[in-house]
């Protein structure tokens, strides 16, 4: 990671309207991933920066804020007039997407289905599959994110995040039906235990009767006794 001063180096660079905007955009882009709560209120000026380059790397720093806040920078962005601004909006938005208020979903179902269209027209490039795969995830439809993964890796046999995101998502499958089945043999246990319940119940009852009719027996002091108690053995067994 970056040492304490070259990123807020690049804090100061990202927020310097003196600066050009790929260089901006770049130096943001940069940091990332090792923003804390005070860079990301700077920052957050980034999204109503002039340049859409700028924006668009605003919205994805948003992607260390929480939840609700992240809603509440980056919803105004889903109608940005620029579609990359949008689209980079719509990205950061998706895995919270029920945090989302009703009144803004359909905003978002409008740019995710641009995103999609993007990506439809460049389907030809492994790298834009990639990108299909990793959307899928992020709704966790991982049949899709699968054969995205699957597309790119027949583009471009050498794509090693390719065959990794594939094993990833096996393993994932893997211990999801793992989990079915440990969940569902667990919801068989206290149904287990009833019916032993019910057989414990069953044979201490039996083990009582056989208890008092040889104790009949034994006692049994005329052949009409006799009989009494060994109908009862016979019955109890």
């Amino acid at each position: 990671g970056l040492d304490p001063q070259t990123k807020d180096n690049l804090v100061a660079i990202a927020l310097d309207q003196g600066q050009p905007a790929i260089v901006r955009a770049t130096a943001a882009r940069e940091i990332a991933d090792q923003l804390t709560p005070a860079d990301l209120t700077k920052l957050a000026a980034l999204l109503s920066d002039e340049s859409d380059l700028v924006r668009a790397a605003g919205a994805r720093l948003q992607r260390q804020a929480s939840p609700p806040e992240r809603v509440k920078a980056l919803a105004p962005l889903l109608n940005d007039p620029i579609k990359s601004v949008r689209l980079a909006a719509a990205l950061e938005l998706t895995p919270i997407g029920d945090a989302m208020p009703e009144a803004d979903r359909p905003v978002l179902a409008k740019a995710l289905a641009e995103l999609r269209e993007t990506y439809a027209a460049r389907a030809d490039f492994p790298e834009t599959q990639m990108a299909i795969g990793g959307l899928a995830m992020t709704n966790r439809d991982w049949p899709a994110a699968e054969a995205a993964f699957q597309q790119a890796a027949t583009m471009d046999p050498q794509l090693g995040e390719a065959w990794l995101a594939r094993a990833r998502i096996r393993v994932k499958e893997a211990w999801s039906g793992i989990d079915v089945q440990l969940k569902r043999r667990s919801s068989l246990i206290p149904n287990l235990v009833e019916t032993v319940k019910g057989y414990a119940a069953h044979e201490k009852e039996v083990l009582e009767n056989v208890t008092r009719a040889r104790a009949m027996l034994d006692r049994a002091a005329t052949p009409g006794q006799a009989a009494q108690a060994d109908n009862m053995l016979t019955g109890a067994l």
